[in-house]
């Protein structure tokens, strides 16, 4: 039980309760993904959902300095992501944030990564989908996708690529 105690608070990218961004379904959906996620993994968690004005760098960096700068903030998640190029990295100081896990979206499009999952100062986080071939056993273990992904590495770091 929780006496009162909101689980879920939501700001601005200012920090402020109001005025919120008009809603959008695509960033819905994101949130609300994100939102299970977290709260699916740590029921007693405080969430901090901070709303940046628009899918722009500079909202997005203000909302993420917003986060940081917040009193009790152990970890950032950003569900959104782009090209690299080189004046989007001007924005990676914006994700040094020491003591704060700071993690992205690695991307939805296969190979590579879209920043800010690339900078520096995040960690890349994603997902991916197994496919059962004909002909193999239907298990499949932590074991089986953690040799998978060395694999991936070494085949990436042979092929001159960072990992």
């Amino acid at each position: 039980m929780h006496h009162g105690q909101r689980l879920l608070q939501e700001v601005n990218q200012n920090g402020a309760a109001s005025p919120l961004p008009a809603g959008d379904y695509g960033w819905a959906e994101e949130i609300s993904l994100d939102l299970d996620a977290v709260s699916a993994t740590c029921p007693d968690c405080h969430i901090l959902l901070v709303e940046a004005n628009s899918p722009d760098t500079d909202p997005l960096m203000t909302a993420v300095d917003t986060a940081a700068s917040t009193p009790g903030v152990v970890a950032i998640s950003n569900s959104y992501g782009g090209a690299e190029d080189g004046t989007i990295t001007a924005a990676d100081a914006h994700l040094n944030h020491p003591g704060i896990a700071v993690t992205a979206s690695s991307g939805d499009s296969g190979y590579g990564v879209s920043w800010p999952a690339s900078s520096p100062y995040v960690t890349a986080v994603g997902g991916t989908t197994l496919t059962k071939a004909a002909g193999n056993p239907a298990r499949l273990d932590r074991a089986d996708v953690v040799r998978g992904r060395q694999r991936l590495l070494s085949d990436r770091a042979q092929a001159g690529l960072a990992a």
